[in-house]
């Protein structure tokens, strides 16, 4: 779904390199997490009820790729295009902009090897960055495996957090 020109890419990649967020990591049992991010490259329907099995008091906010230039998501919805950056890497969309200044209690990155997600993944400030197993991506602080669908995903991620927020204590 990502279309950029080489120019773009790398001014992109040069952009998530100055990136170094410095944070605490802060793994809670999953009841504490109020406000989540969901980033993948497609809209994933029905996966904000799944994310409430595990998550009942949270919030979901979700970015995903746009096919057309113009931004139609609601409020709590983000969508990017390639066009959203200029050839120098610089964010356009206002939406976009006010997205990566918010704060997330965690961010679920679902995409795979794609730089306008890794970009985003990078520079929204979270509590938590978890990504899938396997995609060898820096800004993750917890991979977790991905099994065959998103609930075997969410039950691995719920599992993980109960036991790494009781030191493993059960």
């Amino acid at each position: 779904m990502e279309r950029l020109s080489g120019l773009k890419k790398r001014a992109i990649r040069k952009k998530i390199a100055g990136i170094n967020p410095a944070k605490a990591i802060q793994i809670k049992p999953p009841t504490s997490y109020k406000k989540i991010l969901l980033i993948s490259e497609e809209e994933k329907e029905g996966f904000e009820k799944l994310i409430k099995t595990v998550f009942p008091d949270a919030k979901t906010h979700l970015l995903h790729f746009r096919k057309t230039k113009e931004d139609q998501s609601g409020l709590h919805d983000y969508s990017v295009h390639a066009t959203d950056f200029n050839l120098t890497g610089n964010l356009k969309n206002d939406k976009l902009s006010g997205l990566r200044k918010a704060q997330f209690d965690l961010i679920l990155d679902l995409s795979s090897d794609s730089v306008i997600m890794d970009y985003f993944t990078r520079s929204i400030k979270a509590e938590l960055v978890v990504g899938k197993k396997g995609t060898h991506k820096t800004a993750h602080d917890l991979t977790i495996e991905y099994g065959h669908d998103y609930i075997s995903f969410l039950e691995n991620l719920k599992h993980q957090l109960e036991l790494l927020s009781k030191d493993g204590i059960e």
